[in-house]
């Protein structure tokens, strides 16, 4: 499992059910290095939605899960330049 999988297993527990099939579910794990979570979001809106909303509650997943990346960025499908999540 990777980082950004126990982060939305921890964050599944968090958000209703709703919430999470709509703003979730739909991203995918890019990559991650010591410093940065990256994860590809379907498009600008979930880029621009996902920090302001759900910003805070990955961090705290990242510190319960005792994960190291303390920046995570989002970037949607089409577009190759990431954008910091929180």
């Amino acid at each position: 499992m990777n980082a950004w999988q126990e982060i939305l297993s921890y964050l599944k527990s968090k958000v209703n059910t709703q919430s999470y099939q709509t703003w979730l579910r739909p991203t995918r794990f890019s990559h991650a290095d010591q410093e940065t979570l990256v994860v590809n979001v379907p498009n600008r809106e979930f880029q621009e939605w996902l920090p302001e909303h759900y910003g805070a509650l990955v961090q705290e997943a990242l510190i319960q899960l005792r994960r190291a990346p303390a920046r995570n960025r989002c970037r949607p499908n089409s577009i190759l330049t990431p954008s910091i999540i929180s």
